[in-house]
């Protein structure tokens, strides 16, 4: 079985050495993320980062970096994601749902059939309504 060697780092209040994994220095037990560039605090991510460069896996990093999940590890790594811009106008289903008072698959149901004209967005089909149409609905009909 093959040793993970850690990288050993000096704590900047007792001038001790710790695992560069440690979020707390094992002598002194302050509680700040330790660097080995001078003692200054190490940002999350850039811990996430310097553990995976060491060869951990996604779990071992989450436990040694405070018991986040392997998929929050994952994120970290990659990256969060930007939010996507939201179509000025457009409602969702769960929107038009409240809107109409009736329930989300009735939207869905009517949008398939034709009774409410929806627009297909993204890859995976999701479905958005104009106000403009909605109000058109809420008109009675001569």
């Amino acid at each position: 079985m093959m040793e993970i060697k850690v990288p050993q780092i000096l704590c900047r209040y007792c001038g001790k050495l710790n695992p560069c994994d440690t979020a707390t220095c094992i002598w002194c037990r302050r509680s700040v993320r330790l660097c080995s560039q001078g003692g200054e605090a190490l940002s999350r991510r850039d811990e996430v980062v310097n553990l995976r460069k060491v060869g951990l896996t996604y779990a071992e990093i989450g436990e040694r970096a405070g018991g986040i999940s392997k998929e929050r590890v994952r994120q970290i790594l990659k990256g969060n994601p930007k939010p996507k811009p939201r179509l000025k106008g457009m409602l969702t289903p769960g929107e038009v749902s409240q809107l109409l008072g009736i329930h989300i698959n009735t939207v869905r149901r009517w949008s398939r059939t034709g009774k409410l004209p929806a627009y297909r967005i993204s890859t995976r089909g999701d479905r958005r309504f104009k106000r403009e149409d909605i109000d058109g609905f809420l008109q009675p009909r001569i």
